[in-house]
């Protein structure tokens, strides 16, 4: 996306559908732009107070962005008024605000917490494979933390073959599991095991334009910035 001026962007704003508005800031997220996208969110969420739904959808979105920025604090508050609107609309989306409090720990080094939050979202109903895959992946990221591997492996792989099996799989977060899994078996010295998955990450992730995620331990993004 080229970088358009933020007033303009606020001003866009007034002319979009609710839905058309979180989509623009979802895509400035994902430029990385999250001051930006949450300037577009504050903005949204002052003048549709009753879209409670898509209230709830910008505060998640809003709180990876505060996330991604090292507003730990931010993040948290945000995720939490996220998560108060969807128990009030009794939504199944609220296993996402379970995801975040884990992500959010996990980045504090929070690593029981992380797995405490984290499992409960996995014992929730989530229709869409490519979160639990997100879940697994940042159940692994704790347990290696916890300095687990054999744990951080299993779920490492958890996370590919959820990917793997899902109808509309993404290449990038395929080559990323790869590329975490290659990185436990180098822990565990498992030479020829490491360089076999770095190999399929690297193959893959030509494929794919950009990928900033395959530099460090991370899952792929999602829409709304899961």
């Amino acid at each position: 996306m080229r970088h358009l001026p933020v007033l303009l962007l606020l001003c866009c704003a007034y002319l979009l559908p609710a839905q058309s508005t979180i989509r623009l800031a979802d895509s400035l997220s994902g430029a990385s732009r999250y001051l930006a996208s949450n300037e577009l969110l504050e903005t949204f969420l002052r003048d549709n107070p009753q879209r409670l739904h898509d209230q709830s959808k910008a505060l998640f979105l809003m709180s990876y962005n505060y996330l991604q920025l090292g507003s730990f604090k931010q993040a948290e508050t945000a995720n939490a008024r996220s998560m108060a609107l969807r128990d009030q609309l009794m939504s199944g989306d609220i296993a996402e605000n379970y995801m975040r409090i884990g992500a959010i720990a996990l980045q504090q080094g929070n690593y029981e917490k992380a797995l405490d939050h984290l499992f409960i979202a996995t014992s929730m109903p989530v229709e869409e494979p490519k979160l639990y895959a997100l879940i697994y992946g940042y159940i692994a990221s704790a347990f290696e933390g916890l300095g687990q591997p054999e744990k951080a492996l299993n779920y490492y792989q958890q996370s590919l073959e959820t990917l793997l099996s899902a109808t509309e799989g993404s290449q990038a977060d395929v080559a990323t599991n790869h590329y975490n899994i290659g990185r436990v078996y180098l822990g565990q010295n498992k030479l020829e095991m490491a360089k076999a998955s770095f190999g399929q990450a690297l193959a893959i992730s030509r494929t794919v334009p950009a990928r900033k995620d395959l530099q460090g331990n991370q899952i792929g993004r999602a829409s709304c910035r899961e």
